[in-house]
């Protein structure tokens, strides 16, 4: 089977999902319609994405719209069945309540990356949420983890896995709340900004910490609290994404959508310092099971 993406940018999570489709069989072949995050393409270069589209869709069995965003490029070809993947970054405003409908009623089948956006859309669409990899994220002890990146294994660290630049993760609500919670513990806890770091290296952070901390105003999933849970670390987050679906069950968690609980649950959850065992929960979400199902999506296409 060969699938031609469509795809903003680079991300490390849609490399793991090729990565994982590759091992089933799946060939996929990446076109990029942006530059970078941060620089968009002009019209032309739009329009030029599309002609590579066309000159390449006859060595595919399938076009997939890496979001709703990419969906025009991929519907803008008729020669292959199309498939968009809604991930979340348009589930707001206009662009969802009346552009995303048209779209899932011109793909050929469409996935949700969680039940809320399946519902949003009116349902009948695949849910496949984004995956982790648990060969990667794996627990690891704390001294081993703080030694590994420099840091003082005897404090209390509290893991802010983004970029502070990036207001809608709300870095300053974080600080707040990491500041008002050593000042409350009897042991030094401190905020600790992590982004940007190889793949690799990402669980070493996770294990290092005592806590993911995640303050976000909208978040898709967000992917790294299943990261977290696959390295049983404990996680307090707000409510967004389908953290609530994700956190169901898992004891040292917390969801906490105002400062005064996110203050009480973090500090709850440090001062605890039990063994947090969230690791199976976690395993539900292994990307060779995920990619399985985006496969068998494709396969409903070409029935």
């Amino acid at each position: 089977m060969n699938v031609l993406k469509v795809a903003s940018t680079r991300t490390a999570f849609l490399e793991e999902e090729i990565r994982h489709l590759e091992k089933i069989g799946v060939r996929t072949h990446v076109v990029y319609a942006f530059d970078n995050i941060s620089k968009r393409r002009g019209l032309l270069d739009r329009a030029s994405v599309i002609k590579s589209i066309y000159k390449k869709v006859n060595d595919f069995d399938i076009v997939h719209a890496n979001d709703a965003y990419m969906a025009p490029i991929a519907l803008a070809q008729n020669k292959a069945p199309a498939v968009t993947s809604f991930i979340g970054n348009e589930a707001n405003g206009r662009f969802f309540s009346y552009i995303c409908p048209a779209i899932k009623h011109l793909s050929d089948r469409s996935i949700c990356v969680n039940n809320k956006i399946d519902k949003m859309l009116g349902g009948d669409n695949d849910v496949i949420p984004y995956g982790v990899d648990t060969n990667k994220f794996e627990p690891m002890p704390k001294s081993k983890a703080c030694r590994k990146i420099g840091w003082n294994s005897s404090i209390k660290h509290v893991l802010f896995p983004y970029d502070p630049d990036r207001t809608i993760k709300r870095p300053e609500l974080a600080q707040k709340v990491v500041r008002e919670v050593n000042r409350k513990c009897n042991t030094v806890v401190k905020l600790q900004t992590v982004y940007g770091v190889p793949l690799h290296e990402v669980p070493i952070y996770m294990n290092a910490a005592d806590l993911l901390l995640i303050t976000s105003s909208r978040e898709t999933g967000p992917v790294t609290v299943k990261e977290a849970l696959a390295c049983n670390t404990p996680v307090v987050s707000t409510n967004v994404g389908d953290v609530s679906e994700v956190l169901s069950g898992v004891q040292c968690s917390a969801i906490a959508d105002n400062y005064t609980d996110m203050i009480a649950s973090s500090l709850e959850l440090i001062k605890a310092n039990n063994h947090c065992n969230s690791r199976p929960r976690a395993c539900r979400w292994e990307w060779d099971n995920l990619a399985q199902k985006i496969k068998e999506t494709y396969k409903k296409v070409l029935e």
